[in-house]
């Protein structure tokens, strides 16, 4: 697991938190190494109707349509944080223009870092702004309605002191289609709103799961402190996992993503590191299914089979951390 230090300092590994609102002067080399920096802690914003609550937004080299969908999350929360994983020079890409252009707080980590180490910068810096909610983001998520938060304030009205997380229910995983809060396992990382200090005290995300799994592994370790998990059906926001769609297998439904080789090396390798950290049985239908059956239906199936196979090798030798250098796809520079 990750550990949840003070943003103030350092974030989760060293990287430098940038707040908005305030330009230090730099010059010469220093200026460049640490890019913009956006600001000083101040006092802590209060959220309309509820606790004080703030969003993060996790991007890996975003599209041209980033710094839109942030200006409509921004307008809807007072404090906003991008945690910006893209592979580019501190202070130039996409997601720092982003930043600067809707004043929002920026973390650049230069490197891809994963979801688990961004989850847990997100946490240090909402408890640096005295937040006690976190509304967790992806780049591509859209905001389509502008209630952006009163599903979750609903839901938090009813909640008591051992409600840790709040998730989005949506068709395609949701068995419970019924509208209001409902009891859950787990929660996606895309749209969950986090108790801050709860999740930061059950240790935050585990980084050596790097990418997939991580909320899987964080919602088992969350209830097994006795602590409870919503469901909630948000009609203003929109998700795309992968480019998914649904295929019929032997008179069942599959839903694949089309994610790229990486992503199946992860997801293969992570099932095997939770269960064995949980003292779970594999579940040996759910990999057959995500690992061998679902890339059968996507394109560069071979590749990902053999991805797959790796994962499930080094899971079985409890190798952890980034994926192998050679399954990374090649950065064209582009976004940068």
């Amino acid at each position: 697991m990750g550990s949840i230090e003070s943003a103030r300092t350092r974030t989760v590994g060293g990287g430098e938190i940038y707040l908005a609102g305030h330009k230090p002067r730099m010059t010469g080399p220093e200026k460049h190494r640490r890019g913009i920096r956006a600001g000083t802690p101040n006092e802590t914003p209060q959220s309309p109707d509820g606790p004080p609550l703030c969003a993060a937004v996790l991007a890996y080299n975003p599209d041209a349509g980033f710094t839109s969908r942030l200006a409509r999350v921004l307008a809807e929360v007072p404090r906003c944080l991008i945690v910006d994983n893209s592979e580019c020079p501190l202070g130039q890409g996409p997601a720092v223009e982003a930043a600067r252009a809707v004043g929002a707080d920026y973390i650049p980590n230069a490197s891809n870092r994963g979801v688990a180490a961004s989850i847990n910068q997100s946490l240090a810096w909402a408890r640096d702004q005295g937040m006690a909610w976190l509304l967790l983001l992806d780049q591509d998520t859209q905001l389509t309605d502008a209630g952006l938060l009163g599903p979750y304030r609903a839901a938090l009205d009813a909640a008591g002191d051992d409600l840790a997380g709040i998730g989005l229910a949506k068709p395609h995983y949701a068995r419970d289609p019924r509208p209001g809060a409902v009891e859950t396992e787990q929660i996606l990382t895309s749209g969950s709103l986090l108790r801050v200090e709860t999740v930061a005290a059950a240790g935050g995300a585990w980084e050596e799961l790097f990418v997939d799994g991580v909320d899987t592994e964080l919602c088992l370790r969350l209830r097994a402190r006795g602590l409870r998990l919503l469901a909630i059906h948000h009609p203003g926001l929109e998700h795309r996992i992968g480019t998914g769609r649904a295929v019929r297998v032997a008179g069942r439904t599959l839903f694949v993503t089309d994610h790229p080789p990486v992503r199946r090396y992860y997801g293969a390798r992570n099932r095997i590191l939770i269960a064995r950290r949980h003292r779970l049985p594999f579940d040996w239908y759910l990999s057959l299914r995500e690992d061998f059956v679902a890339p059968l239906f996507e394109r560069r199936s071979f590749a990902k089979l053999r991805a797959s196979v790796l994962g499930l090798w080094h899971g079985v030798r409890g190798r952890s951390g980034p994926a192998p250098p050679r399954l990374l796809p090649r950065s064209s520079g582009e976004p940068c």
